[in-house]
Formats: structure tokens, C-alpha cells, sequence
């Protein structure tokens, strides 16, 4: 699964007359690690595909900042970027984001307090808010996380200032109080998902498939319009692969019916060829 990325960086603001200190922060008295926490906004309270919701981040230990750079990562395939939002009238200097790059996960913001001064906000304070529609498919995790190896883009970095002549950096930002944390898309209803398949050369393609969301267990048919052939069985638990191999080209249709009586119908095609 591929990884998109959030890039966020910063040309720090010095203090007049001072110099970045290389002596770690919790030697100077700053012990409490930035950190931002996330709030979830939907209805319902669950993320299903096709949903569109918005992820609040709010500080935690934001004392003293001057200013902070980061890579913040997302997967673009099961999160669609929609918007970034800043809460106005909170942090001191301006902020530009830039998203041009969203449809590729990768989004910029560029924050520091122009005045070079420290800022402090409380807990739970909301700076900006990323909202996504979930383009994913059941049962797909997205992680969040803060990405310092980025290629061409500085490393993460906050900026604090110990008194009026001295300033520090930190290399730590804790996301949700760890280094990363995860969004996934519910299955809320019998669907069939994880549907993959191999092009059959002449006939050894393959088709696989599982199913989440209804009352276990579920029952399969799997058909074709080229033969009367049936290919049955039972899924007993929510992600359960089933897997055929040695699988001529054609249309298939995947009936997954729960113990409810509830069904899910899928169709794909297996093309010949390498």
C-alpha cells in the first residue's frame, strides 16, 4: 500500500543576537513534549466509505513554542484530502499552507510567531483541522504520523524559548501521545471487499475475495456466465479470505449472503493474458 505525505516545513526565527543551542531541551528545563491530539468529527461517530469528515488537531504541552516543522503522513488512497482549515485568531504569525500536492498526499504549512517570542496555549486548544472524504474501501486503516526521514525536506524540529536570550530545539512531536495514529473506514454492512485477481495465461488466473460488516457466518456463490459450475462455501469469520486459483478469463459474479439473510453482490472480470 502506498504511503502519501503530508510535508510541513519552517525557517525558524531566532531571537535577536542568539544562536540555535545544540543542548538537548529537558537540559534547559523543557521536559513536556509537544504533542497534538485528534478529534474525530462525524455524526455518527463512525467513519464508513464515501463519508465526508474532518480530523481536529488540539495541543497538548504547547509551552513556549517560537516556532515547528514536521512531515505528517496519510494514505491518499483511503483518505481523499478535502481541506485544510486553520482556527483563526490562535496562534501568533501567520500560517501558509500549501496543498497543491493533496491529491498526492502532500500538503505543506509553514508556521513560526513573527515576533520570535514563545507561545503558550492550553490543552485541548484546536489549531487547524484536515478534512478527508474516506475513499477507501471496509476495513481499510490509514495511519497518521509525524515522517522526519522525508527525502529533500528538513527534518521534524520544535523551536522553544527557555527565557528572553536562549532558545532550543526538540526533534520530538507526539501524535495522540505516540508516534502515529490510525483512521479506519467501519464495515457497517455486509460488503464484499479485498477483491483481487490475476490475469489467467491461458487459465491460471486467480480470484480472491473477503467480506466484513454482517452476521457471521456468511455463505458464498461464486458463477460464471461461461459454466454452470458452482463454486460455494462458508466464511466464518470478518476478513477471511477465500481464494481460487487456476481460473479461466471471464466475468465472475461473488454472492455473499450473512446469516441475516442479508446479501452483497460483486462482479469482476479476469482478462487473459500474462
Amino acid at each position: 500500500m502506498r504511503r502519501g505525505l503530508i510535508i510541513v516545513f519552517l525557517s525558524f526565527l531566532l531571537l535577536p543576537g542568539t544562536a540555535k543551542l545544540q543542548t538537548p531541551c529537558v537540559d534547559l528545563g523543557i521536559t513536556d513534549t509537544l504533542g497534538f491530539n485528534t478529534v474525530i468529527n462525524v455524526d455518527d461517530g463512525i467513519i464508513d466509505p464515501g463519508d465526508e469528515f474532518c480530523v481536529s488537531f488540539t495541543t497538548e504541552n504547547f509551552n513556549f513554542v517560537i516556532g515547528f516543522q514536521y512531515t505528517f503522513a496519510f494514505d491518499p488512497s483511503i483518505l481523499c484530502f478535502l481541506s485544510l482549515q486553520t482556527t483563526p485568531g490562535v496562534l501568533l504569525g501567520p500560517i501558509g499552507p500549501n496543498f497543491s500536492q493533496a491529491d498526492n498526499g502532500v500538503i505543506s504549512m509553514i508556521w513560526t510567531n513573527l515576533n520570535a517570542e514563545g507561545q503558550t496555549l492550553p490543552d485541548g486548544q484546536e489549531i487547524f483541522t484536515l478534512c478527508f472524504n474516506a475513499c477507501g474501501e471496509p476495513n481499510d486503516c490509514s495511519p497518521l504520523y509525524f515522517n522526519d526521514d522525508y527525502p529533500f525536506y528538513p527534518e521534524l524540529e520544535v523551536n522553544y524559548q527557555v527565557d528572553e536570550f536562549t532558545t532550543c530545539s526538540d526533534t520530538i512531536i507526539l501524535l495522540d501521545g505516540q508516534e502515529e495514529t490510525q483512521i479506519k473506514i467501519e464495515c457497517t454492512e455486509l460488503t464484499i471487499i479485498d477483491i483481487q485477481t490475476c490475469n489467467a495465461d491461458p487459465t491460471n488466473g486467480s480470484l480472491s475475495f473477503s467480506a466484513c460488516g454482517g452476521a457471521l457466518p456468511y455463505t458464498y456463490e461464486v458463477t460464471t456466465s461461461f459454466s454452470p459450475a458452482v463454486l460455494s462455501g462458508t466464511i466464518n469469520q470478518d476478513g477471511e479470505e477465500v481464494l481460487f486459483g487456476t481460473v479461466p478469463p471471464g466475468l465472475f459474479t461473488i454472492e455473499v449472503t450473512d446469516a441475516d439473510g442479508n446479501v452483497s453482490t460483486r462482479t469482476v472480470n479476469i482478462e487473459s493474458g500474462p
